[in-house]
């Protein structure tokens, strides 16, 4: 039973409404435009989808029961076998309010692409994309301040077996994809995923806000893979948000590949629109298209210079992005293996695996209340395929391996600490499987 008074009740009764009327908003827009070209039947369409989603938003806000999913697609069985679970764990029927926070906000976003799924003309309609797009070219003054910063760093490093210089641009880079971690229009009131301040100031100043750093760690991890596996380590990246921080990955990734640290890196994204900003193979495309564009038109050759690297890691095969149901489900990462033990058996092969995100830590450590103090290690249970780190802004009551006392101090200075983002996590695990 939730608590009236935690966090996750207040983001199913007010944030996910919101979100609703931002997607009811955009079919509005989007049916204006089709009424100028006088195309009755795709307008016809969208009004369909309308009254689901209105039927959606008024469920939630009445704290309707939910229901067991009745089309035929592939992952169907999976949510409906974790329906079934709440139902013979409650011996009642789960409703928004009152079961797993996790499990209602991804059950909402399935009937979102349900919605569209249904029509005749926009099952691949993205209700986000608008805002996703926006917040990339509002971020547009960041992109070049990081990348000038990154020409600068690499102009320094005169040798590429320099060892501690390219550690002091890994722990950068890592700290700056950190704090891109903060731009989630997904749990931003305003949603507004932009960003707006120097990105290398920014993680200078946040610096001591990160509560648990192992960057050290992961860095330790990279350079004994390439000892050990010379010319063929491989990182895998759990996406979270497109726009702004994904250009932070992206320049984390290529860092990796240009200096030789990785020779195969797979962006791993949402095969569908997901909690509004999570990044899937079209943005992949248009994020790409519009950097290439911004870049030409402004005849800045740093980020044409940027992009023609990634292609080029594209084209090699030295970089992909893949999809997979999994990323969309309401399991946690320690339902991985028995859900989906081809991707477990695949991430088995990584020498390491960034994780992204706020959504992905609540995944990866369960919506438990955990004690903070409890170790990292223990709260990710059964999954541990190989050495992983999780990267995240703190913005949800959900977090682990924190000092004794670190949270009441915390709390002390700042009650909405753990809400706010102004706080990160850099956590590290070994991996154990055998």
């Amino acid at each position: 039973m939730r608590k009236v008074r935690d966090h996750a009740y207040i983001a199913i009764k007010d944030d996910l409404p919101t979100v609703l009327a931002k997607v009811l908003n955009t079919i509005d827009d989007k049916v204006h435009e089709l009424l100028q070209t006088g195309e009755e039947d795709l307008t016809n369409d969208l009004k369909g989808v309308t009254r689901h989603i209105l039927a959606l938003k008024h469920s939630l806000e009445t704290d309707m029961t939910l229901k067991l999913l009745a089309d035929n697609e592939d992952n169907t069985k999976f949510w409906n076998e974790r329906y079934q679970r709440d139902v013979d764990a409650t011996g009642t029927q789960p409703s928004w309010f009152k079961t797993q926070w996790l499990y209602a906000e991804c059950y909402c976003y399935r009937l979102i692409h349900d919605a569209f799924a249904q029509s005749e003309h926009f099952k691949d309609f993205d209700p986000f994309e608008k805002l996703k797009q926006k917040a990339l070219t509002d971020s547009f003054d960041a992109i070049v301040a990081l990348l000038s910063h990154l020409a600068d760093e690499l102009a320094t490093i005169g040798d590429v077996n320099d060892m501690d210089a390219l550690e002091r641009m890994f722990v950068q880079l890592l700290e700056v994809g950190t704090w891109g971690n903060k731009c989630d229009l997904s749990l931003s009131p305003s949603l507004q995923g932009k960003q707006t301040v120097d990105p290398i100031g920014q993680a200078e100043t946040l610096r001591p806000n990160i509560l648990v750093n192992h960057t050290g760690a992961v860095w330790k991890e990279i350079t004994a893979a390439n000892a050990k596996r010379p010319n063929n380590v491989r990182i895998d990246f759990i996406l979270d948000n497109a726009g702004y921080e994904f250009f932070t990955d992206l320049c984390l990734v290529e860092f990796l590949l240009g200096r030789k640290l990785a020779h195969k890196i797979t962006l791993r994204g949402k095969a569908k629109p997901w909690f509004i900003s999570d990044m899937t193979p079209r943005d992949f495309k248009w994020i790409l298209e519009r950097l290439d564009t911004e870049a030409k038109s402004g005849k800045n050759e740093l980020l044409l210079a940027f992009v023609r690297r990634v292609r080029q890691h594209l084209e090699t095969g030295a970089l992909t992005f893949v999809t997979d149901m999994f990323w969309t489900l309401p399991h946690t990462f320690t339902n991985m293996p028995t859900v989906a033990p081809g991707l477990y058996g695949d991430l088995k092969n990584c020498d390491l695996v960034v994780i992204k995100g706020d959504l992905n830590y609540r995944k990866l450590v369960g919506e438990l209340y955990w004690h903070s103090t409890t170790p990292f290690e223990i709260a990710v249970g059964a999954f541990h395929p190989c050495p992983f780190c999780a990267l995240r802004t703190v913005k949800c009551e959900v977090q682990v391996g924190l000092r004794e006392g670190q949270a009441e101090e915390l709390q002390r200075v700042n009650p909405n600490w753990n809400l706010s983002s102004d706080y990160s996590v850099i956590q590290f695990h070994a991996g154990v499987d055998v």
